[in-house]
C-alpha cells in the first residue's frame, strides 16, 4: 500500500511539471558548425471573444535568404503562467528550404509568447 502511494505520488507530480511547462518545439537538427540566422520574439495579447493567432514568415517580403535552413527552435516564454498555452506549427518551408512559415495559435483569452530561432 505505501508503494503504491508514492508511485502515485510520483505520477501526479510529474504530470503537474509537465503540464505547468510551455509547449516547446524542434524542427530539424542544429549541427556543430550552424549559426543562428534569425532569432523573433512572437508576441500578441490574448482576446476574450477570438482565438489567438498568428503567422510569421522567414525571410520578410522584399528580402532573401541564400542558406538552407537546417532548424527550428520554438520555445514558449509563458512557462508556468499559464497552463493553456499555444503552439505553433510548421506551415511551409523549413529545414531543408531557404525560407519558413509558422503558424501560432492560442486558445480563447490566452496570450502568444514565443521565441522562434532559426539555424543554418
Amino acid at each position: 500500500m505505501k508503494h503504491l502511494f508514492v508511485l502515485t505520488f510520483a505520477v501526479v507530480a510529474a504530470l503537474c511539471i509537465a503540464i505547468s511547462q510551455g509547449v516547446s518545439s524542434k524542427y530539424g537538427f542544429k549541427g556543430m558548425h550552424d549559426q543562428m540566422l534569425h532569432r523573433q520574439f512572437i508576441i500578441k495579447s490574448g482576446s476574450w471573444w477570438k482565438k489567438t493567432t498568428r503567422t510569421y514568415r522567414y525571410p520578410p517580403t522584399g528580402y532573401s535568404n541564400n542558406r538552407i535552413i537546417h532548424a527550428i527552435y520554438l520555445t514558449d516564454q509563458t512557462g508556468g503562467k499559464n497552463t493553456s498555452t499555444g503552439h505553433g506549427s510548421l506551415s511551409d518551408g523549413g529545414p531543408g528550404y531557404n525560407f519558413v512559415v509558422m503558424h501560432f495559435k492560442a486558445p480563447r483569452n490566452c496570450p502568444l509568447n514565443f521565441t522562434m530561432e532559426i539555424y543554418a
